[in-house]
């Protein structure tokens, strides 16, 4: 048996769990859907899951964090359209984690080695939406 491949099968389900539950634990901001989550998975499984829910329409912006210091943020056409700039609201949620960030409108992410401050990271996040 390949243990890396059912390691990797394994951390997918586990994420998409984490998904269908996630689905229902929206806010709603200036008329977007926005989640905002900490999960403990790797940097690559957040980014998909949280691309998953703004390319699907699940959501419009999604916030997401974990205890390695690492943020992403993923924003659907809406969410642009209504002047979300995902980029800069990463950037500045990674500087509250000590360092830095960025990335394309539709998807950004950012890390710092203060990760013991995710929490303050994403509501900043979330803060920035609110406008």
């Amino acid at each position: 048996m390949n243990w890396k491949n059912e390691i990797d099968r394994l951390k997918s389900e586990i994420a998409s769990l984490k998904m269908n539950s996630l689905a229902d634990e929206f806010v709603e901001i200036n008329g977007l859907k926005v989640i905002s989550e900490k999960m403990e998975t790797d940097i690559k499984e957040l980014q998909k899951i949280a691309t998953d829910f703004t390319d699907n329409g699940k959501a419009d912006v999604v916030i997401m964090g974990n205890s390695d210091g690492k943020i992403v943020g993923a924003a659907s056409q809406n969410a642009i359209d209504n002047g979300v700039k995902i980029n800069e609201i990463i950037k500045t949620a990674a500087g509250v984690l000590g360092g830095g960030g960025g990335g394309r409108l539709t998807l950004a992410q950012g890390a710092g080695k203060n990760a013991d401050k995710m929490d303050e990271a994403i509501q900043t996040a979330v803060d920035l939406i609110k406008g």
